[in-house]
């Protein structure tokens, strides 16, 4: 079975866990912990070593992560390394983050800004698009100084990109033809 499918399957399970426990948003705060924890290289190491047994992994997950995660979380990553799934966790992450955006029509964006703003921007921003679309809106946001100025978001599929970069790379197009 490929690993997409596992990590699916792994995730469905554990949303329908956890909404039958009332905890899925609780869940889905973990979810978001681990993906990003799954991305730090030596973290990386650790979950894909074929090396390191499973009861010295699960040691390290009680240490660093039960004080951080629900029970249920830290159970199911045991219950991944019982099995040896633990590498496909970013997977799992990502489409538990996906289900549960879904079950509860959440869209996900991202805004990227040329300069840090405040968070009461970030919150009309955030309030603006949600009327617009008439969703509900998990917003994230980054700084990326080489837009000059002005944004891009992205939002599930589609990008806008509002930026002064961008717009000095049309200008430069339309001038040389292309």
């Amino acid at each position: 079975m490929n690993s997409n499918r596992i990590s699916v399957r792994y995730a469905k399970a554990l949303f329908q866990s956890a909404q039958e426990q009332g905890i899925a948003e609780k869940i889905s705060v973990d979810m978001k912990l681990l993906q990003d924890v799954a991305g730090l290289e030596d973290f990386k190491l650790l979950l894909e070593s074929p090396v390191i047994a499973a009861s010295k992994k699960n040691v390290i997950f009680d240490g660093v992560l039960a004080s951080r995660i629900s029970k249920l979380t830290l159970d199911f990553l045991k219950l991944l390394t019982k099995n040896k799934r633990e590498a496909s966790l970013k997977d799992i992450a990502r489409n538990y983050l996906a289900t549960y955006r879904k079950s509860y029509h959440i869209t996900a964006v991202h805004l990227t800004l040329a300069q840090k703003t405040d968070a009461k921007f970030l919150k009309e921003i955030e309030d603006s698009i949600a009327i617009r679309f008439k969703t509900k809106v998990e917003l994230t946001s980054e700084t990326d100084e080489t837009l000059i100025g002005g944004f891009i978001i992205r939002m599930e599929d589609e990008q806008f990109d509002g930026s002064a970069s961008n717009k000095l790379k049309q200008i430069e197009k339309s001038l040389l033809g292309k």
